[in-house]
């Protein structure tokens, strides 16, 4: 638990850990904000066909 509560303390490894849980948060947004957009500038066709080309 101490090396645990030493990683915790370093300035680098907060910067880090901050980094990665945005970059998380990031790639599970986008695939409902591709959706919106989607959907906003078309029907659900163009979704679907914006799914299937994501998904090859």
């Amino acid at each position: 638990m101490r090396s645990a509560a030493i990683l915790r303390e370093e300035p680098q490894f907060r910067l880090l850990f901050a980094g990665q849980a945005l970059s998380v948060i990031g790639d599970r947004i986008t695939p409902v904000a591709i959706a919106f957009a989607v959907l906003s500038l078309g029907d659900a066709t163009d979704l679907g066909l914006v799914l299937a080309a994501g998904g090859i």
